[in-house]
Order: C-alpha cells, then sequence, then structure tokens
C-alpha cells in the first residue's frame, strides 16, 4: 500500500493537493471519525479540480483506511482511522521464541480489540538492524510518513533507527525499551518502557 508520500511522487499536483489537504484536515480533527465526507463536487470547486481527479484522491484516502464507504449513506471518514487505530510492533528479524510470542499477542489483542467496540490493531514488522531494503522496513517507513500508524513499539534495537523516518517522523509516538535496547528493563521486579515522541522523551510508565 503506497502512503502519501509515494502518491504525491507518483500522480498529479491537483490529485496530490487534495490527498494531502483532506489528510490534513482528518489529522488535525477537522474530520471527525464516523463524520460526513465532503461532497465531491465541494472538493471539486474548493480545489478547482474535476470531479474525476477528487474521485481518484479519494480512492488513496479510501486504500489507506481514511475513508470508508457506507451502504446507503455514502462515504464516511472512517469510524477507526489508522494515525488513530493502527499501532507497530517492530521486531529483530531473528526467529526466538519471545518474539514470535509477541506476534501472538499482538494479533490476540488485535482480534480482541474488534470486539469490545475499539478496534486496535497492531501489525508484526521484522527490521534488520541495518535498515536495508527489508519490505517491512519499506513498508513501516511508508506507512510512518503517511501518519497512517498510532504509534510504534520497539522490541527491535531502537538506536540503529534512531536518523530513520521511522523514529524521526513528527507526531508518531514511540515506545522503546529503556534500558537493553530489544529487552524490556526491569526494576524492583516491575517492566517498564520509555515513550518518546520523535526522539524526545516524554515520560516514563510503569506497570
Amino acid at each position: 500500500m503506497a502512503g502519501v508520500v509515494e502518491y504525491v511522487a507518483r500522480h498529479s499536483p491537483k490529485q496530490s493537493e487534495i490527498v494531502v489537504a483532506l489528510q490534513k484536515r482528518i489529522l488535525d480533527g477537522e474530520l471527525r471519525p464516523g463524520s460526513e465526507v465532503p461532497s465531491l463536487l465541494e472538493l471539486a470547486q474548493r480545489h478547482k479540480a474535476s470531479t474525476r481527479t477528487v474521485q481518484s484522491a479519494m480512492h488513496h484516502l479510501r486504500r489507506l483506511g481514511y475513508i470508508q464507504s457506507v451502504r446507503g449513506v455514502g462515504s464516511r471518514i472512517s469510524a477507526a482511522p489508522p494515525h488513530l487505530c493502527n499501532f507497530a510492533l517492530a521486531l529483530p528479524n531473528v526467529t526466538q521464541s519471545f518474539y514470535k510470542g509477541l506476534c501472538i499477542e499482538a494479533a490476540k489483542i488485535s482480534r480482541d480489540s474488534e470486539s469490545d467496540g475499539l478496534p486496535r490493531r497492531i501489525s508484526s514488522f521484522r527490521l534488520d538492524v541495518g535498515h536495508g531494503p527489508r519490505d517491512d522496513y519499506v513498508k513501516l517507513t511508508a506507512d510512518v510518513q503517511a501518519h497512517a500508524v498510532a504509534g510504534i513499539i520497539f522490541a527491535a534495537p531502537v538506536n540503529a533507527f534512531l536518523d530513520t523516518p521511522i523514529f524521526k517522523e513528527p507526531g508518531i509516538p514511540c515506545a522503546a525499551p529503556a534500558t537493553g535496547y530489544g529487552t524490556v528493563g526491569v526494576r524492583q521486579g516491575k517492566p517498564f518502557i520509555n515513550v518518546v515522541a520523535g526522539n524526545i522523551p516524554v515520560e516514563r510508565i510503569e506497570y
């Protein structure tokens, strides 16, 4: 799934303008989950574009999960948009049972949350420390740049990604081990993580 950055690079300036503007209105909360999407005519007039151009832009936002089609109603802002409900679990590219267990638990949380009315989708990404051209790294980078994730949980060595778009994109919260860079730290018998926004520490959570 191409993100907004890739879309802008591949499509006309007018289509890109509409995608970026609508996404910004969604991210800023102007267009809230479940609310009606502005009509094709309204968007066409606002951006001085054809309705076909608007349809192409909206189709891409639908593919990203920001917009959904509701039978008998039309297009609505997704009730569970990716920037609020999609989380990434960044794992090292190894086959240890501990990390397999994390993947299983992430999938379970995703399944269980669908039934409690508050969808939380957790996708696992296996990242090489060298963050080379591995598919998972490319996919996560695209999702982060598109703001199609609500946050990233690092079980992979986070220091290897400090200077990459995955970690530096503004507005994407990241949770990373406070110590050990790959194992959750333990203090007085309790695990803890550090929470950072970009590369700026925000708070420490203990649980």
